[in-house]
């Protein structure tokens, strides 16, 4: 159809013969309208596969989420982790300066190292207690690890809230400045004032000591040796503190110098000194050959003369011997004065020494000091030596072999030697006394060293100075508490001379397994020999080299006789054992038996010169002591320089 002129011509289609198709999918209706696409109808499986695709795409997709939440939680846990050891390392390096400040008397730098600790603990604790981590102890196999971390972070943070502030207010207390000897007088400064502070920081310390040591070890080793580090470093200065409280609670007194709390009153304390001579063996280092008297009052110190066993009778029946002694050392071997000190257990010296003191004395005293030439020579160092009037040099370098050996063969008779001991005795403790001024920390260090060695030991026969006593080395006691595992390895003397000089004894204990019930057992070796050369032999004063039979005057020709004692840890036991060498017989123990509840094996032995004796055996600790290290104590060493 055209339209008006002057427009433009619009054609229209003519679909006057289109029809629609018999299939119904294109064309128009019978009405005229435009064609309708017709959907082909799907399959029920066809449509469940779509729907599998589109269900496997949402669960990938979520997979995928959950996987990068876990990849973006495990990244932040390992950085958490990193973190973590990273303060746990530097905390246990804290506490590492902290303890050795501790110890030399620096209280500023105590204090330093001990905030450094805790902010360093405290960091690691944020990082382990935040909820990144508890989770992660579910994790198979690994999980333990994570549990072990946060509990070793958790005691530590323990020790940071309530030990530390404790320890750093009595660090003041602990300044050698003000702990020392001046001019023959010992000051003790505020530390008694601190006790009661140091009381408490021990008791959380030594939890913590003993908590971390029953956390077990991990699958990642660099994560146990962190751990190990951390239980190190906190059961060192559980010994330091434990230390520390004791001499805070006991020295005030013992020293005559009162109680701060005032429960006791200043004034004189009597002690025993036992001059033990290592040259022939005893127990606790050798024969009391001297004793002396001791007295302090409110700090200043005064010794009366030394004498042979202090002037008592040569054979004292002031006590009654137990069965473990009788069955040990004889009836009656305990009742001579230069003997006590053959029982390991320095308390029971102490006490036999002040029972016979009473009898022949008919005085009371408040205890008994141990000491011998390896702690005089000890002192020596700090202060120097000096000229005797006898014209000999002492010296820090040589009072032990002019004590144990030279004078021996200088002077021609007991009763010569015994004026050399006295004069020696009452010059190197007035020169010492008036030589230690400005001398702390060196004197410190040295007492230490020689209390470790067993050179120093003490007892007090009153109960309240006895149990801070009690259990360290100073006391010198046998180690009865099975979760203090200690093996003792003692010797006494058959000689009946002074040849132990020549006695060399060379000592080793290694953890050779760990039982499932957490018992250890330790391999221990020792090799003693006879020293002493044939010519010596036959040179030798026989006072040196003893008799056979002191009653008719039989001597020695170089052999040394001796007993020793291998004494197993509380509650554990003697595995097994076998002697080697001379005078090993069948290399099994002459006996085994009990000594105050503590397994022992006893074995005599006679070394000819030049021979020696070995002996390896394997000691088990009790579980009781799971997670504790044994302790070997033994009876002081002969320490000669040309060996």
């Amino acid at each position: 159809m055209a339209e008006d002129k002057g427009q433009r011509r619009i054609v229209q289609p003519d679909l006057s013969d289109v029809t629609p198709t018999d299939t119904g999918r294109s064309g128009a209706d019978g009405d005229g309208n435009a064609p309708r696409r017709v959907r082909r109808r799907m399959s029920p499986e066809h449509i469940r596969r779509i729907k599998r695709r589109r269900r496997n795409r949402r669960i990938l997709i979520a997979v995928l989420a959950v996987l990068l939440v876990i990849v973006a939680w495990v990244g932040v846990l390992a950085y958490s982790a990193f973190k973590t050891k990273s303060e746990l390392e530097q905390a246990v390096s804290a506490a590492s300066v902290a303890q050795k400040k501790l110890t030399s008397g620096d209280s500023a730098a105590v204090k330093k190292g001990l905030a450094e600790f805790s902010t360093h603990v405290d960091a690691a604790y944020r990082q382990t207690s935040s909820s990144l981590w508890k989770p992660a102890e579910l994790i198979p196999y690994y999980g333990s690890d994570v549990k072990a971390v946060r509990e070793a972070v958790s005691i530590m943070e323990d020790v940071s809230n309530n030990a530390v502030p404790k320890l750093a207010e009595s660090a003041d207390s602990l300044s050698l400045k003000d702990i020392g000897m001046s001019n023959g007088t010992i000051s003790l400064g505020s530390l008694g004032a601190a006790a009661q502070n140091l009381t408490d920081a021990n008791k959380t310390i030594n939890d913590a000591a003993i908590n971390l040591g029953n956390i077990n070890g991990t699958h990642i080793p660099q994560l146990t040796d962190a751990l190990d580090s951390a239980k190190n470093k906190v059961t060192t200065l559980a010994d330091v503190v434990d230390l520390a409280q004791r001499i805070a609670n006991a020295a005030p007194s013992m020293l005559g110098l009162g109680s701060d709390d005032g429960s006791e009153q200043a004034g004189k304390r009597t002690y025993i000194v036992l001059a033990q001579n290592n040259a022939e063996l005893r127990s606790t280092g050798g024969i009391a050959g001297s004793w002396g008297k001791l007295t302090i009052d409110q700090g200043k110190i005064t010794l009366e003369d030394f004498a042979p066993y202090g002037g008592l009778s040569r054979q004292v029946d002031a006590f009654e011997m137990t069965d473990s002694e009788k069955s040990f050392f004889g009836s009656d071997y305990l009742m001579y004065p230069q003997n006590v000190t053959a029982d390991p257990d320095f308390p029971r010296t102490g006490e036999l020494a002040a029972a016979m003191w009473k009898q022949e004395k008919g005085e009371d005293v408040d205890g008994v000091i141990s000491m011998d030439p390896y702690f005089l020579q000890g002192l020596l160092k700090v202060t120097g030596g000096f000229r005797s009037v006898s014209g000999v040099d002492v010296t820090g370098d040589n009072a032990a072999q002019l004590l144990l050996h030279q004078v021996y063969l200088d002077l021609p008779d007991q009763e010569s030697q015994d004026a050399f001991f006295g004069v020696v005795a009452g010059e190197a403790f007035q020169h010492i006394l008036g030589s230690l001024d400005g001398k702390n920390s060196a004197l410190m260090k040295t007492v230490t060293k020689s209390v470790n060695d067993g050179h120093f030991m003490v007892w007090s026969s009153h109960e309240d100075d006895q149990r801070y006593i009690d259990g360290t080395p100073l006391a010198g006691d046998l180690q009865k508490n099975p979760s203090k595992p200690q093996i003792g390895l003692y010797f006494n003397d058959g000689t009946m001379g002074k040849a132990d000089w020549y006695l060399k004894r060379e000592t080793s204990v290694k953890e050779s397994s760990v039982n499932a019930d957490g018992s250890r057992v330790y391999t221990v070796h020792v090799k003693v020999t006879n020293t002493m050369t044939a010519q010596e032999a036959a040179t030798l004063p026989p006072l040196v080299r003893g008799y056979s039979d002191q009653k008719t005057g039989t001597e020695r020709h170089g052999e040394i006789v001796t007993v020793m004692y291998l004494f197993a840890p509380a509650d554990g036991r003697l595995v097994d054992w076998k002697f080697m060498g001379a005078s090993a017989g069948d290399g099994d123990f002459d006996t085994v038996t009990l000594y105050d509840d503590l397994t022992a094996g006893v074995k005599g032995f006679t070394l000819q010169p030049g021979e020696s004796i070995e002996m390896t055996a394997r000691v088990q600790t009790s579980a009781t002591a799971a997670g504790t290290a044994a302790t070997l104590r033994q009876t002081p060493l002969i320490e000669r320089t040309d060996w």
